[in-house]
Formats: structure tokens, C-alpha cells, sequence
């Protein structure tokens, strides 16, 4: 369990880690923030989404029909 919390975390603290460094060399300023942010929240969240629904077996999604609608 432990591993796999720390396997969900890893990316997380990368993405902080490399948005703060790219703040404090300056080559990442409030606009640029804007437009990742839109970016990600509409394209990158709902194929993330749709991937991951996609590579979910048929057996799990059987056994939770109502969870799948």
C-alpha cells in the first residue's frame, strides 16, 4: 500500500518541483499559468479520463455496471 501511494505522489511532487524551479528562473510567468491551466483542464483531464476508462477490463467493468454508467 505504502508503494502505491508513494507510485501517485512521485509525479505530483515532480510537477511542483519543476514549476517551482521554471518560477524562480523566470521563464514561466501568471499568462503562460493561465494557458496551462486551461490546457490541462480541457484537453489533457478528459483523455486522461477516457484512458483510463479505455484500459479498464471488461470483467471489472461487469462486476460494476453502475459505477461504469
Amino acid at each position: 500500500m505504502l508503494e502505491t501511494l508513494f507510485f501517485a505522489l512521485i509525479p505530483i511532487l515532480i510537477t511542483i518541483g519543476l514549476g517551482y524551479y521554471s518560477a524562480v528562473k523566470g521563464t514561466f510567468d501568471e499568462q503562460d499559468s493561465h494557458k496551462l491551466a486551461r490546457l490541462v483542464l480541457n484537453y489533457m483531464l478528459p483523455l486522461s479520463v477516457f484512458a483510463g476508462i479505455w484500459g479498464t477490463s471488461r470483467k471489472i467493468m461487469i462486476q460494476d455496471v453502475g459505477l461504469a454508467l
